[in-house]
């Protein structure tokens, strides 16, 4: 109930109504209300006789009337003859003399006369109360009602014009719970002085959706029609006193995947609302010149939310202003109380010092290295401009740069955010030396470039870059040699101060460092880091995300490692309630011959979280990405029969190339078009409605990742960004693959508008993914099957001592996974985890490979490319033109499809339901035995392969020596068009004998 979002008193209410009607809380809050002396004789009678009062049924029919009358989306005109026209048409229908049978008296003659005038009377004063009718059409109706005088008549005349559409069951509901609400006044003890429980009369009433609103609506209107007095104002109290029955702790921030979320948000969203609305009145006071006093009321009245009020006072007073400073300084105070004694005694590491943090996994590390430099910059004066911010992934630096732009919007800062510098390393060499690259394919030599640049000219990359004192590194662990360099150069020692942070046990990029001829280990770097720069060390221990048993599964593992930095035991902070966790068992080693992983994600799809809520995202996480291909398969097959309307599964595999998928491409290409147009703020909304007529093959999961991206552009876009830096931006953080792409989208995910959620259920996200593509994320539950990956992996050691680094290399990627959970761990282990334990190789044997079948892990270079582009191959093969052959992969081929090979000529191609949509290439190929066919495969996506690719590719292998003109094989219409579609796979191949 709680993880329902409070938006205002109204949600609030009926949140506490829905408690109080299950008996869990009392809310003590009574109105005193009577029933005028005027009316007691008429409300008795009604109540006595089960009738309605007439004048009532009148003054609704005549708002009824009225409201039918209004035009949609035009404004109705109202006049003094219109208003008695309509009053007469009411008088004529219900106002019978003959219904005002609380007038008595024992002469017939007299009783008739009576009641006659009474009725008159009666009418006249309905017609007094236009003023209580048009209110009530106001607040209830939701209509809007301007009055005004005729200067050609000089009469008043009314404006009315709907602001909804006009629901006559709401009227009529309405209308019966005015009855319901006297008679309940009427029938207690005594008509004076009536104390009512408000939540009772929400629920007793029937009060249509709890509304306190709609309740106060009545009672007015009541009043206004003169029935009853109240003596409680404002009936909405202005706050609610409530009493703890537990003194349990609750997570101090709760994480964005938590159901808390939204309602902490809100929370804290109303404190910052007080405390800026007074800044608002002393800024306002502040300024001198009427003209800005005016304007800054009409900004304030358009702001919506505390950021965009901070962001008004920021604009309009100087930046050394009093209210600005005080506003900072409060509100870096509430920031500096969440931190951790850990995480404060980094954040008040002396400014003048490098520092070197390791820090375990869940233990706010990127939070605390934000505060550090927005502590510089608030309380140690260091200027923005000096300062440098480094990550290994476009993603990670778009989770950066969003955290800053909030952080520093709550301290004051917003001008400041977009223009600190924050980069990938490849970014910042593009930053600073764009035209010296701009030839060469983006990668490791882009490194190489710098540093000789650096070395040649170092003056060029000073002057773009400026005088940098101060640089911040995230995920240290991922150090390469070429990066420890190129750090050196930007700042050296002597000049400038390092904050490096990231965790030695999370080092899984051992095997790139090995092809460089380093050491697999992260450690080498941090000693040589804390030697010279004479950095201090600090260690975050505190885990805010894992129970503890979680964390104590996964030290065990690592512990083997006997790493010389780690930051050594953790500490979990959050601790399920013992009911729970005797339950659920929430960790769970489990043998995978004796339980199958995927009847165990059945049963977690009946669990419940520690919270009592459903499980929003469970990881399932694999060693290599066949095994995540082979598995979605796998599970869907165990889910048959089970209700998974609610349940979303996607796959996150290696070799995703989103920036070039078919549905990324589509909007990339109407984005293009625009390239120097400016970036309007409907562009989200665009992009959605556009969503509506795609082809219903088009994978929803890359849409909605694509959604996430827009909004996260347009949260921390420029003012004057195009559709070309949406663009840039796009295919810059999709060259990767997905991985990291889904921590964007995980953090946008309660926004999706592109959702498959029933009303009233909340989804449950399935995510199948190998191990790398999670770091950095975190799931309510995850799961680790048991692998049939060669251990070592991928990997042929020369010596003793490299099989051990791969072995310790392979216990920090389980080390990885299992700490992305939250609430629940579920191990299952097999041959290999044996051996990994013992520090053995394992390898499935040949009969049992045999029996898997030819695996193919996802990638185009399985794809004889430039066949996908060529005239012969299309008519003759797939017996299409090359225009019937693009619309087919555009609107036939879906993710996840079956796919065969099969043998055509001495070739192998790709067949999906009898078309081939490509051929294998010759090191594909070799892989398959002459069969007739092999089944087993699937599509995992489906990109564009461009010409200007084609001819970079020829090139460079002209460049080294071989020959190469698959260019030459596209046809004149996909050289015109640019590009070819290129169909995906991925899976075990098993021959076939049809």
């Amino acid at each position: 109930m709680l993880t329902d979002y409070i938006r205002d008193f109204r949600e609030l209410f009926k949140i506490i109504a829905e408690a109080q009607h299950a008996g869990l809380v009392t809310l003590y809050r009574k109105i005193i209300v009577e029933i005028t002396k005027k009316k007691q004789a008429e409300v008795q009678y009604c109540v006595r006789h089960d009738v309605p009062s007439p004048i009532l049924e009148g003054a609704y029919a005549f708002i009824e009337s009225l409201l039918a009358t209004i035009p949609d989306k035009k404004p109705l005109f109202v006049d003094h003859a219109l208003l008695q026209l309509r009053f007469a048409r009411i008088a004529e229908t219900y106002y019978d003399a003959e219904k005002w049978g609380w007038i008595e008296d024992p002469n017939p003659e007299h009783l008739r006369e009576k009641r006659r005038l009474q009725a008159r009377k009666d009418y006249e004063d309905l017609t007094r109360r236009q003023k209580t009718l048009f209110k009530f059409m106001q607040s209830a109706a939701r209509v809007s009602v301007a009055a005004f005088i005729d200067d050609r008549d000089q009469q008043l005349k009314h404006i009315l014009r709907r602001r909804r559409p006009f629901n006559k069951a709401w009227l009529a509901r309405l209308k019966g719970l005015s009855h319901r609400l006297l008679h309940s006044i009427y029938q207690q003890k005594s008509l004076q002085g009536q104390n009512i429980n408000l939540i009772h009369a929400l629920i007793e009433l029937d009060v249509p959706d709890h509304d306190i609103e709609v309740l106060e609506q009545v009672l007015k209107f009541l009043k206004g029609m003169g029935y009853i007095r109240i003596y409680t104002e404002p009936l909405i109290p202005m706050a609610i006193e409530l009493f703890l029955h537990s003194r349990q702790k609750i997570e101090a921030e709760p994480q964005h995947s938590s159901e808390d979320y939204e309602t902490f948000e809100a929370f804290q969203e109303n404190r910052r609302l007080r405390e800026l609305r007074l800044a608002a009145l002393e800024t306002l006071h502040a300024l001198e010149i009427e003209r800005e006093r005016q304007q800054f009321i009409q900004d304030y009245f358009a702001c919506q939310e505390s950021g965009q009020i901070l962001a008004l006072i920021e604009k309009t007073l100087p930046s050394n202003s009093e209210i600005l400073g005080r506003i900072r300084e409060e509100a870096l105070n509430v920031e500096e109380q969440n931190l951790s004694e850990e995480q404060r005694t980094v954040y008040e590491a002396p400014p003048g010092q490098s520092v070197v943090v390791t820090a375990g996994p869940g233990s706010g590390k990127t939070h605390t290295l934000l505060l550090r430099l927005a502590r510089l910059i608030h309380k140690d004066h260091i200027a923005p401009d000096t300062m440098l911010v480094l990550a290994y992934n476009r993603a990670v630096v778009e989770e950066i740069k969003h955290r800053l732009h909030e952080l520093m919007g709550q301290l004051g800062y917003r001008h400041l955010a977009k223009g600190l510098k924050v980069f990938t390393f490849h970014g910042l060499i593009k930053y600073c030396i764009p035209d010296i690259i701009r030839d060469i394919p983006i990668g490791d030599e882009w490194e190489n470039v710098f540093l000789d640049t650096f070395q040649r000219t170092p003056g060029l990359i000073r002057q773009r870059l400026g005088a940098i004192r101060y640089v911040f590194v995230d995920e240290f662990h991922d150090m390469t040699m070429r990066r420890y360099r190129l750090l050196q150069f930007i700042a050296p020692p002597q000049n400038a101060h390092v904050f490096a942070i990231g965790d030695p046990n999370q080092s899984i990029y051992g095997h790139q460092r090995c092809a460089a001829g380093e050491r697999w280990e992260a450690e080498p770097y941090f000693e040589r880091l804390i030697a010279e720069y004479q950095a201090a060390a600090y260690h975050l221990r505190k885990n805010f995300r894992s129970f503890s048993h979680i964390i104590q599964a996964a030290e065990e593992l690592v512990a083997l490692n006997h790493g010389r930095l780690s930051p050594g035991s953790l500490a979990a902070v959050r601790t399920p309630s013992p009911a729970w966790a005797q339950h659920a068992n929430y960790v769970e080693a489990n043998d995978a011959h004796n339980l199958p992983w995927f009847q165990a994600v059945r049963k977690l799809l009946h669990e419940t979280r520690a919270d009592g809520a459903p499980y929003r995202h469970i990881a399932i996480l694999f060693r290599s990405n066949l095994e995540v291909y082979r598995a979605f398969t796998e599970l869907k097959k165990a889910l048959q029969g089970v209700n998974t309307a609610s349940v979303t599964i996607r796959v996150q595999g290696e070799g995703i190339q989103f920036a070039r998928l078919r549905e990324v491409e589509y909007f990339l290409d109407a984005f293009r078009a625009r390239a120097e147009k400016p970036l309007p703020q409907n562009v989200v909304d665009d992009f959605l409605k556009d969503c509506q007529s795609l082809p219903a093959c088009w994978h929803q999961d890359f849409l909605q990742i694509l959604h996430a991206l827009l909004l996260e552009f347009q949260n921390t876009r420029y003012d004057s960004a195009t559709f070309g830096d949406l663009v840039e931006y796009i295919e810059d953080i999709g060259r990767s693959d997905a991985g990291q792409i889904y921590k964007i989208y995980q953090f946008w995910q309660p926004h999706k508008v592109l959702d498959r959620d029933l009303p009233g259920q909340q989804s449950t996200d399935i995510v199948l993914s190998s191990i790398h593509k999670v770091k950095g994320l975190e799931f309510d539950a995850v799961v680790i099957p048991a692998s049939i990956a060669d251990l070592p992996f991928a990997h042929s050691p020369a010596s003793r001592a490299d099989l051990q680094s791969i072995f310790a290399e392979e216990r920090r990627i389980y080390y990885v996974g299992m700490t992305r959970a939250r609430d629940r761990l579920l191990l299952f282990r097999s041959k290999r985890e044996e051996c990994l334990q013992k520090n053995q190789s394992f390898s499935l044997s040949s009969d049992q490979k045999s029996q898997l079948g030819v695996g193919f892990n996802a990638g185009i270079d399985n794809l004889f490319i430039s066949h996908n582009a060529n005239q012969t191959f299309i008519r003759s093969y797939a017996q299409l033109s090359e225009e019937a052959f693009l619309r087919y992969i555009e609107r036939k081929i879906a993710i996840g499809d079956p796919l065969t090979l099969q043998r055509i000529r001495q070739c192998w191609y790709l067949v999906h339901k009898g078309t081939p949509v490509g051929r294998l290439s010759q090191k594909a190929a070799r892989k398959l035995n002459p069969s007739t066919a092999y089944t087993g495969l699937e599509v995992t996506q489906v990109v564009r392969y461009s010409y200007q690719q084609s001819l970079a590719s020829d090139e460079k292998h002209r460049q080294h020596g071989r020959s190469s003109h698959f260019a030459d094989m596209w046809s004149p219409y996909f050289r015109q068009k640019g590009w070819s579609y290129l169909v995906d796979f991925c899976g075990y191949a098993q021959p076939s004998l049809f």
